[in-house]
Formats: structure tokens, sequence, C-alpha cells
């Protein structure tokens, strides 16, 4: 019995001690939840959603890692206004704060390219209806469970799409890692 015991805490303590060494492999997963628009969006548009796929690649034993998102957003218009839709690609780097082996809380920031456009289905257009591109940065917080399957994660970053009208809006996003 007592080596049944020993047995399964070695075990244990292998299998969570394990999971912050799979940092250094590339992570895949997708990602979605609300999206805030701030600033002068906030008067076009109201709350919408986002969604999309993400990779995460750690590096060994530092708290480092890269992390790419391509992601579509959803913003209604406000009253009659258009809607407002976005398809963006953004790099950002990461920072774990607290690499603990079941939690990590972590910075990230980045620079992204941004493709955007007022979808002109209601009468008053905020914008042309044709698709732009402009680069942006973004920065946040969040934090990872880093689980042996599933790696959960929730962060909120802001981001500033530098156009001729500044766009700014915080996805607040919910997501898992394969």
């Amino acid at each position: 019995m007592m080596k049944k015991l020993l047995v399964a805490g070695i075990t244990a303590g292998a299998l969570i001690f394990a999971a912050p060494t799979a940092d250094a492999q590339v992570n895949l997963g997708v990602a979605g939840g609300p999206t805030i628009p701030v600033g002068d969006l906030s008067d076009v548009v109201d709350p919408g959603f986002h969604g999309g796929v993400v990779a995460d690649i750690g590096v060994p034993l530092l708290p480092f890692g890269v992390r790419g998102d391509l992601m579509f957003q959803h913003l209604p218009g406000a009253g009659d206004l258009d809607s407002f839709q976005q398809l963006s690609g953004t790099v950002n780097g990461r920072f774990s704060l607290l690499p603990v082996p079941l939690v990590s809380l972590y910075l990230t920031g980045g620079i992204g390219l941004y493709g955007s456009q007022y979808d002109g289905d209601r009468t008053d257009t905020v914008g042309d209806d044709s698709w732009s591109a402009d680069f942006g940065l973004n920065g946040g917080v969040g934090a990872r469970l880093n689980l042996l399957v599933l790696r959960p994660f929730i962060e909120a970053r802001y981001h500033s799409v530098m156009a001729d009208e500044t766009r700014a809006f915080i996805p607040v996003t919910i997501g898992v890692y394969f």
C-alpha cells in the first residue's frame, strides 16, 4: 500500500512539474470573447465579439515567448450606423510574471496588421464599405493554466490601430491551447 502511494505521489509530481517544460513547444489553440470599443470607435459601434486561432512558442527555461493571433471581429453599429468588421494578424512578445507549475500570469504586447471595413448595410455610413489595412499596437495581461492536455487562458489587451481615425478596442479573450 505504501509503495502504491509513493508511486502515485511521484507520478503526480512529475505530471505537475512537467507542464512548464512543455512551454518549449509550439502550442496551437482557439480563442474568442467580447470586444469593447473605446475612444472614438465607441461613438459609432457597440460592443461585439471576436474569435480566431492562436499559436504560442515558449523559450525553454526562460519566461519569454512569442505569440501570433489571427482574429475576426464584428462590432454592430450604434443606432442607424454601419457595423464594423475587422480581420487582424498580430505578433506579440510574452513575458511570464509568475512562472509557477500550474498558473502562468503574463504581460503581452506587439504589433499587428488590421484589415477593417464598415459593412454599409444601414442608412448612415461612417466610412466607406471597402476594406482598409492599417498597422497597430497592442498590449495587455493574461493568465494561463498549465494542464497536461488543455491549457485554458484568459486575457485582456488594448489595441490601437493607426488609421486616419484612430480605432481602439479591448478584446477580452478566453481560449484554450491544445
